[in-house]
């Protein structure tokens, strides 16, 4: 214990044993001791029995005090040897955990460079092979090398071992320069040929077929091949190919067509324009198919219905009206916003400036947007539709005749839904119309539009 501790506790003491004498005296003031004294000399007990027992009294709180000092002596010195080992620990575990800190960092932060490293190289790779101009043969002969490593391997065991086989290293070495140039070339091709039936997976069906493959001789070029080739081929087997006649094949890869659940939604959107339009011509309107004809430049107008003297809404119509259709298909999660109905209400306006010198002033140009039941529009799309006169129709997404049947001078030609010329062909003359069946459309002397090439069977 430092001379400062042993001060700081006789201090202590010594403020506690003052004021014990200082409380017996003044609890008995010195008239009232010398009285007790006088009393005390007279009975001849003074010297006998109270100064001892004074001095004993004294003798006992002095050893009480030093007894307690020592006690607290030794209890602080042990308290204090506690604290130290406590601080002791405390520095210990500080320093292990400063280490253990010190090398998870030192880790993370060089198992990070290591893999940014490998990934700024498998980045400098791809960027290689991305930027070269024979990717193919360059990805092909990393591959090659990947194939061949074994051989390295096993090259340079024979020649590095105890006993060196140096022949057979070397004729090792041959057969895998040997492998490694066929590998090289049969993994670009194969590279090559996986890339062209991705791009274009309708070659497929002729690489797997020879007679096919022997009839693409027979076109100029690959956009000759994709003008005229016969798509319900898509639709259909090897085996329903070879078997079926011209006629059921066509009506087989239509069934097909209809049937197929998983539509882009380009097609289902097509499909659905001309339900629309279908349904309006059983009501006797005349039917622009605007949409599917111009495409990405049908400014919004997908149908442009009319019939003169009639209306599809309860309302009086003296010298007819004009409906500019938009048709949306959406699924049920996804709401028509009012984005959909100002455009509408923008393209009918511009319509009725473009062709104001057609009609007369007594023509209504209505905005209509024909929905299926399950197709919803939010809150604000119906607010738009209210104040800017858009009228909202509901039309059920029924069956329709799809074949068009179109004649083009002489040639009595039909479409079906996946022919190149499909969207283009318009059914407005005479003669004209839309079949629900192949047999349909040959009963009245249509014939398919495209050229049929290789296997024919009738």
């Amino acid at each position: 214990m430092s001379k400062f501790e042993e001060g700081c506790i006789s201090t202590i003491l010594f403020l506690i044993y003052i004021p014990l004498i200082i409380a017996i005296t003044v609890s008995f003031p010195i008239e009232t001791i010398v009285s007790l004294s006088k009393i005390a000399y007279s009975k001849g007990i003074l010297f006998t029995i109270v100064i001892p027992v004074t001095f004993v009294f004294i003798i006992v709180i002095t050893t009480l005090l030093v007894t307690l000092s020592f006690r607290y002596k030794n209890k602080v010195k042990r308290h204090k040897k506690e604290i130290d080992e406590i601080i002791e620990i405390y520095n210990r575990k500080t320093k292990e955990l400063e280490y253990d800190y010190n090398k998870k960092t030192t880790e993370l932060n060089d198992n990070y460079k290591s893999k940014l490293n490998d990934l700024l190289k498998r980045e400098g790779i791809i960027k290689h092979v991305l930027d070269s101009k024979t990717p193919f043969k360059y990805v092909a002969q990393m591959a090659a090398d990947l194939s061949t490593y074994l051989y390295e391997k096993d090259e340079n065991y024979l020649r590095y071992k105890p006993h060196p086989a140096i022949s057979a290293a070397e004729k090792l070495k041959e057969i895998k320069e040997t492998t490694n140039k066929e590998l090289v070339f049969y993994k670009e091709i194969e590279y090559k040929y996986n890339f062209i039936i991705g791009s274009f997976p309708e070659l497929k069906l002729y690489i797997d077929n020879d007679t096919e493959l022997l009839s693409m001789a027979e076109y100029l070029s690959y956009s000759d091949l994709q003008e005229n080739r016969d798509r319900s081929r898509d639709f259909l087997s090897n085996d329903e190919w070879n078997k079926l006649t011209v006629s059921q094949r066509n009506q087989l890869a239509l069934d097909r067509y209809i049937q197929k659940r998983k539509k882009s939604n380009w097609a289902i959107g097509r499909d659905y324009e001309m339900a629309c339009a279908y349904s309006l011509r059983e009501k006797g309107f005349s039917v622009e198919m605007h949409g599917i004809e111009k495409r990405y430049g049908d400014l919004g107008r997908d149908l442009i219905a009319t019939k003169f003297g009639h209306t599809l809404f309860d309302e009086d119509s003296k010298k007819g009206e004009i409906f500019i259709i938009q048709c949306k298909c959406w699924n049920k999660d996804l709401h028509i916003t009012e984005n959909v109905l100002m455009q509408l209400f923008g393209t009918t306006i511009a319509y009725q400036i473009e062709n104001k010198k057609n009609f007369g002033n007594g023509i209504k140009i209505i905005p209509v947007l024909m929905i299926p039941p399950f197709t919803k529009l939010s809150d604000m799309a119906k607010n738009f539709a209210e104040i800017l006169g858009i009228k909202i129709m509901i039309q059920e997404f029924i069956d329709f005749p799809r074949i068009k049947c179109n004649i083009n001078g002489n040639d009595k030609i039909y479409h079906l839904p996946f022919d190149q010329q499909y969207d283009t062909a318009q059914i407005k003359n005479k003669g004209e119309f839309y079949a629900y069946t192949v047999a349909e459309a040959e009963e009245k002397g249509f014939r398919r539009a495209h050229r049929y090439k290789g296997n024919k069977n009738n």
